[in-house]
């Protein structure tokens, strides 16, 4: 059988009886920077789709030629995908935008396409004419939905681009391989931030508030699964992670469960930089030498390699993930608990 496609399969087949802190992986919200599906990962790195198993460890171009070297981008498989792949049962989706003139003006519209789990086989599944998928950092899927930002873009006579951009949330049903626009979130610039307690967060800018030299003020909002409408939000996420929330509280952070409880951590910095991730019910950070049990509140020493990012839980230990300058891949590594989890700070 082709290797990647090998790899895959035995991916869906080990994880789903995976061990101890698994996610739900119907609800999901994922990055180009952090793209976890079931017990492994997806990135795109150099324009080449990589797929790491962690049950094994290794990592592997998403194409099922023995004899690739990954460069050329007419043979390779793996080639194409964009920053931001979207794996959705046994096919791998994602945009690329097309630049168009229409009446006199231009516009730009997303083709969205979908390969086999080996990246062969690609067909385009429809066009979202006038909009650009690709300019949002996050996407989220909910069931079979999947949910992002849509960009009508902003371009002077000339085709040049400009401020004059709108933002709007969409979604796109596998099921029914169609389109739907959500709900208007602003002129200017839009960003999913992750899904918690039942909502969509996203952090949005105004074009009104564009000029030379200016601090923009982002602003935050909600929208809800339950009727569809957006809502303000008072407060400023940092991150979702897990079933939980980071707010920034008064120069430090405010962590919050779906279940109702708050931990208030007033020396962790309110900064996405800061690598925050919760993983197991633990509060990791890629800054901080320190972990918190958000079960009880008990803050504990960090062991295992300074400044790598903590992703999963896996056979009753973490995954770690660290860039290697020497490879320009991400390598990854298992930690016990005990390994990463040191002495309790009292």
């Amino acid at each position: 059988m082709k290797k990647a496609a090998l790899l895959l399969v035995c991916l869906l087949l080990v994880s789903c009886g995976a061990r101890g802190g698994q996610p739900d992986h119907s609800v999901r919200t994922f990055s180009a920077y952090t793209n976890l599906y079931m017990n492994g990962e997806f990135l795109s790195l150099r324009d080449t789709l990589y797929f790491t198993d962690f049950s094994s460890m290794k990592t592997v171009a998403v194409c099922p030629y023995a004899t690739c070297t990954h460069t050329d981008e007419s043979y390779c498989a793996a080639k194409g995908f964009g920053n931001l792949p979207i794996l959705y049962e046994d096919k791998i989706y994602y945009y690329l935008v097309e630049k168009e003139w229409d009446n006199e003006k231009m516009t730009s519209s997303s083709v969205l396409y979908a390969s086999d789990t080996d990246g062969t086989n690609r067909a385009k599944k429809g066009k979202l004419d006038g909009i650009n998928a690709t300019l949002g950092s996050k996407m989220s899927i909910v069931g079979d939905r999947l949910y992002f930002i849509g960009t009508k873009e902003g371009f002077d006579a000339s085709g040049l681009k400009n401020d004059m951009d709108s933002s709007y949330l969409y979604s796109y049903d596998f099921t029914e391989n169609s389109f739907e626009e959500a709900a208007f979130i602003c002129d200017g610039l839009a960003a999913v931030r992750g899904i918690w307690n039942g909502s969509l967060y996203i952090t949005y800018i105004n074009s009104s508030d564009y000029s030379a030299g200016a601090s923009l003020t982002h602003y935050e909002a909600r929208y809800s699964f339950d009727d569809g409408n957006i809502y303000p939000v008072d407060k400023e996420p940092v991150c979702i992670s897990e079933n939980y929330i980071l707010f920034s509280h008064d120069g430090g952070l405010e962590v919050c469960s779906d279940g109702g409880e708050s931990v208030i951590l007033p020396d962790y910095q309110p900064v996405e930089l800061c690598g925050y991730t919760v993983v197991n019910g633990i509060l990791f950070s890629q800054m901080y030498d320190t972990v918190v049990d958000l079960r009880s509140g008990k803050k504990y020493l960090r062991g295992g390699e300074s400044g790598a990012l903590v992703l999963a839980y896996s056979d009753n230990g973490y995954i770690l993930r660290n860039y290697s300058a020497e490879s320009g891949l991400y390598e990854y590594f298992w930690a016990s608990e005990d390994e990463l989890i040191g002495k309790e700070i009292i």
